[in-house]
């Protein structure tokens, strides 16, 4: 006996008719009548009375079928349960800024991978501008950016708000005010960049005009070129207090207006269900980080 065997029971206990339940059901009559006589055969007992009319149901069978409206029911809800959990992925292609993966994506994606062997992984590094337009053009199944303003068919889902420092060679004079950014090189990642943006907008109105710019497009030369003497850059607290550690940097807050950037995870709207395994990982990976 199955699933489908009761639900021809209960049609024809719903009708009182094995004929009507057989042009409900779309099924052959004595297909029908066989499923009947299966069950009773099974259970050794009569469901139905046979009638001129048609079928009623035995006291046996009001008792088989209040238990078969339950089977049928929680089959049901099992179905539902099922249906709306995530898709399985065989493959999954992430992005996240500069900063965001030099310092997170490792950890974050080892995780991942442990607990999801069978996903094919890719990370892809870019400003927030190009992940964000790679995720809209389906080239990313989604990734982490800096919060913007913009308004695009995304779902966002905030993850962490980060503070925004001024980082430059420990081995440098301190800076006693910011007019000293005039005397300095500032070392930005390239156009596109959050952090490079709100670092250009804030000296502009203070007018303040440095001695010269240089563009790095990874972190890693930008850090580099820190090391050997050369300028000063606005980073993530997190950075900063990865590198003040070290012992080489020296670091300083911005004006309160300019300090506080979020990181958000985007992806498109139909993805969120499936990309919520991914984005609990990095919930979590957060949540241990700042504790």
């Amino acid at each position: 006996m199955n699933i489908s065997d009761l639900e021809v029971f209960k049609s024809v206990a719903t009708h009182k008719s094995i004929s009507k339940a057989a042009v409900r059901l779309n099924y052959v009559q004595a297909n029908v009548s066989n499923r009947i006589k299966k069950i009773e055969s099974v259970f050794q007992t009569q469901l139905f009375y046979r009638t001129g009319r048609g079928v009623e149901l035995t006291p046996k069978g009001k008792d088989f079928l209040e238990y078969a409206k339950k089977i049928l029911a929680l089959y049901e809800e099992m179905k539902q349960s099922i249906h709306h959990l995530p898709p399985a992925l065989d493959s999954l292609a992430v992005g996240a800024t500069v900063i965001t993966s030099n310092l997170h994506m490792s950890p974050i994606i080892s995780l991942y991978h442990q607990l999801h062997p069978q996903v094919n992984l890719s990370l892809s590094t870019g400003t927030t501008e190009e992940l964000t337009n790679a995720v809209l053009a389906n080239e990313l199944d989604g990734a982490l950016v800096i919060d913007f303003d913009k308004e695009v068919k995304l779902a966002k889902e905030h993850i962490i708000d980060e503070e925004l420092v001024l980082i430059m060679n420990a081995s440098h004079p301190p800076l006693t005010s910011y007019k000293d950014l005039q005397n300095q090189t500032l070392l930005l990642l390239r156009s596109g960049c959050r952090y490079r943006a709100k670092l250009e907008r804030w000296l502009t109105e203070e007018q303040i005009i440095p001695h010269k710019k240089i563009e790095f497009y990874t972190i890693e030369n930008l850090l580099g070129c820190m090391r050997s003497g050369m300028g000063v850059a606005l980073v993530s607290r997190s950075m900063s207090d990865k590198l003040v550690q070290e012992g080489w940097v020296r670091s300083y807050p911005i004006p309160k207006q300019y300090r506080k950037e979020s990181i958000v995870f985007i992806c498109k709207e139909e993805a969120v269900e499936t990309l919520e395994p991914f984005v609990a990982i990095i919930k979590d990976y957060f949540r241990q980080y700042r504790s």
